[in-house]
């Protein structure tokens, strides 16, 4: 009985701890969404289409169909490919929002919040779940969330794109990788659907992250595989890892497979290689990286992450290669190695001419979303191992102090990147409903973007 109840306190005290940690993550999201919560729309990149696409959702939703992918008012009525070529996921959660709350700012304001909440959850005990056998594993998970949040990643898919299927997309990427580890270090059902549900729901979300993703998730799983060594255990993973992804297929086939026969059919503009050298897919002059960002303060406030940033996973890289031989250095290495794969990817000296197949994704800063999750994990992975021979209470407040520093100068950062990269963007969510010539309400033809509109009618935006 007593050691039930010692059980039972543990347990008590150790919710407790974390609701702690996960009240701190949330106030972190709150800093990074804020200016989302002024009442006011981001009107760059393709917010009208996003917008449009929530629209679109509710209209067919009205319709009656069970699973929303036609809009039957768009294009006098033979429909619309909202949610054919991109993930209709989003689009079904923000429309429940807008039902709730009765406002179009605060729903899109809400998603954002919650996927990143979300988020910072999922890597704050993914990386307590590496440093399990640390001392101070959930202040490092606490800085690898801050590292991610604030990170240039964040603010591309939150403030560049302004578009709610990267955030999502991005969630799910975490869960992905987080449940491929759990699932070599031991196979366990909750291994198998946090695969199962990561691989679903990055198709459902956004293709184009999941294209973006696909590489590094296989470089990931043959790292892991390497790193187990057990040819017999290695084939029972993998095994269950194909009932997972074989699951996932179900659980996104009502979306995949009318994709692939919309690609394959020709239909639509997307299907036509001339309109899509065009308009940027499949075109590699449009992956010729800059030298700029290297020396040119203003282009860090885009794509590029910080340039300190990019010299300390660089130092990250070389000190886990020194320390290889150690789990977490291991770890480490593949996670800043992938980071410094992502900035290479941004310059001049990238062979993209060899990996043409990823030119369909139109930019090479499509990629950097996964920056600030490779390298808070690359960072926090490997403090331990550079902590190892300080006292535990000396680690404890230094711990604390980087936790503290990282924070402060990547909310100054972030600052700075919405300030002067997408401050100018913003606007009062209703006069820029009421004044933007795109009018999904009169007139639904007007969001459609040329890649998604039928061949017969033509390319118009």
């Amino acid at each position: 009985m007593e050691r039930l109840e010692k059980r039972g306190q543990g347990l008590e005290n150790f919710k407790k701890y974390n609701f702690v940690f996960y009240i701190i993550i949330l106030f972190i999201t709150i800093l990074a969404t804020f200016p989302f919560y002024r009442g006011n729309f981001h009107a760059g990149n393709d917010f009208a289409f996003n917008y449009a696409r929530v629209m679109s959702t509710i209209s067919a939703l009205k319709d009656g169909q069970i699973i929303p992918q036609f809009d039957p008012n768009a294009l006098s009525g033979f429909g619309y490919a909202w949610n054919e070529f991109y993930g209709p996921l989003p689009t079904y959660f923000i429309s429940v929002i807008k039902f709730i709350v009765r406002s179009w700012s605060l729903s899109f304001a809400l998603f954002y919040s919650l996927c990143l909440f979300i988020s910072g959850v999922l890597i704050f005990n993914f990386s307590s779940f590496l440093l399990k056998d640390h001392t101070n594993s959930k202040l490092f998970g606490l800085l690898a969330v801050a590292l991610f949040t604030f990170s240039n990643s964040t603010y591309i898919n939150l403030y560049y794109y302004a578009n709610p299927s990267q955030p999502l997309a991005l969630l799910f990427v975490i869960l992905l990788f987080w449940g491929m580890t759990k699932m070599f270090n031991k196979r366990s059902f909750a291994a198998f659907l946090m695969v199962a549900f990561g691989a679903a729901g990055l198709p459902l979300s956004h293709t184009v992250t999941t294209i973006c993703t696909l590489p590094f998730v296989l470089l990931y799983l043959l790292f892991l595989i390497i790193k187990k060594g057990n040819l017999k255990e290695n084939i029972k993973i993998i095994g269950l890892g194909f009932l997972s992804v074989t699951s996932a297929i179900g659980l996104s086939a009502f979306f995949l497979f009318p994709l692939l026969e919309n690609l394959k059919s020709g239909i639509y503009n997307v299907s036509n290689s001339d309109f899509s050298r065009s308009f940027g897919w499949n075109n590699i002059a449009y992956f010729q990286g800059k030298w700029e960002p290297l020396y040119k303060i203003e282009f860090s406030y885009y794509k590029f992450p910080s340039l300190l940033f990019v010299f300390i996973v660089l130092f990250i890289f070389i000190f886990s290669l020194i320390n290889f031989k150690k789990t977490n250095a291991k770890y480490s290495l593949i996670f800043s190695c992938f980071s410094l794969v992502l900035v290479l990817m941004q310059l001049p000296i990238f062979p993209w001419k060899l990996f043409s197949v990823f030119t369909i994704v139109q930019d090479p800063a499509r990629f950097s979303t996964l920056f600030g999750l490779f390298s808070a994990l690359s960072l926090v992975l490997i403090l331990p191992i550079l902590l190892d021979k300080i006292s535990g209470k000396t680690s404890y407040y230094l711990t604390i102090s980087l936790l503290v520093i990282f924070s402060i100068l990547g909310f100054t950062e972030f600052r700075n990147r919405i300030q002067k990269g997408s401050q100018p963007l913003f606007a009062s969510a209703q006069s820029l409903l009421n004044k933007t010539p795109f009018n999904y309400m009169e007139n639904p033809d007007s969001i459609a973007i040329g890649e998604y509109l039928p061949q017969v009618i033509g390319s118009h935006n």
